[in-house]
């Protein structure tokens, strides 16, 4: 599966034109980076436990899935695997946008988010002291990062606050999930004047490889595990914003929930091989 895929994506890199895409560009866009189901899960006060997990309770794998708004745009692709698993994988949700999964105060816009992210990450480390889960995924933005009153968190800083917060959590598998590599703004690229699929394709930044380094040396040192994600969206070093009919960014960095669904058998065979499934 992964090796169709990467054919897929060679092939949308030669494409000149944009062909007709499933949903639209426009679509991507403007609409949601989660699939309807998950949205609910990303509130500072979630629904009751069962709505935001899927999968049978019996399965020998199951999973918490934990992070800020890059887990909870896996979600979708990983809720699709859980539903098709013949009852042998299990996913839970517990990720909120804009409050990593970190032991630290990382400032966002909205102080109503700050506010809520101690008392959500707390939640979080509770549900898997009660539940005891076989895996906990970890995913998060690899986007710039800061405390308040403070520089930018290095790599360094990232990583070392990563690992207290998952350290809480007890002695689990733990996987870390890349996330896609930062692309362009898809409104400024796809929106100018006679644009065409080469002005939105993105190569890997230095930022996205600094941080997938830092998280792949973390993930030796604490005996975790690093998802390489570059395969689902770049052949060699370059990402088109589509391959086939689908886009596959929302925005800089998170997936289309189309392209999610599309990528969510390649994610289960990159999970297998890994050992994780």
């Amino acid at each position: 599966l992964a090796e169709a895929l990467q054919s897929e994506i060679a092939a949308a890199l030669q494409v000149r034109q944009w062909p007709l895409l499933n949903p639209t560009m426009d679509d991507a866009i403007n609409g949601p980076a989660v699939v309807p189901e998950v949205e609910p899960c990303g509130v500072p006060t979630p629904p009751e436990d069962a709505e935001c997990t899927w999968g049978s309770e019996t399965a020998p794998v199951r999973a918490v899935l934990v992070g800020d708004e890059l887990a909870l745009n896996y979600a979708g692709p990983l809720r699709e695997l859980a539903l098709n698993s013949n009852g042998r994988f299990q996913l839970h949700v517990e990720a909120m946008p804009g409050c990593p999964f970190a032991d630290d105060l990382i400032f966002n816009d909205d102080q109503a988010i700050m506010d809520a992210c101690a008392g959500r990450r707390q939640r979080t480390v509770d549900y898997i002291a009660a539940k005891q889960p076989t895996v906990v995924f970890v995913a998060h933005s690899y986007g710039r990062k800061f405390r308040p009153a403070l520089p930018e968190m290095t790599p360094a800083d990232w990583t070392a606050a990563l690992r207290r917060m998952v350290d809480k959590t007890g002695p689990h598998k733990v996987v870390l999930l890349a996330p896609p590599p930062i692309g362009y703004d898809l409104r400024e690229c796809y929106g100018k004047p006679s644009s065409v699929p080469s002005d939105c394709t993105n190569g890997v930044s230095a930022r996205w490889n600094r941080l997938a380094y830092a998280e792949q040396k973390l993930a030796a040192d604490a005996k975790w595990a690093w998802i390489d994600s570059r395969p689902w969206f770049c052949s060699g070093r370059y990402c088109p914003a589509f391959v086939g009919t689908t886009p596959t960014r929302h925005d800089e960095e998170q997936m289309t929930p189309a392209y999610g669904s599309k990528i969510s058998p390649v994610i289960a065979e990159a999970l297998h091989e890994a050992g994780i499934l």
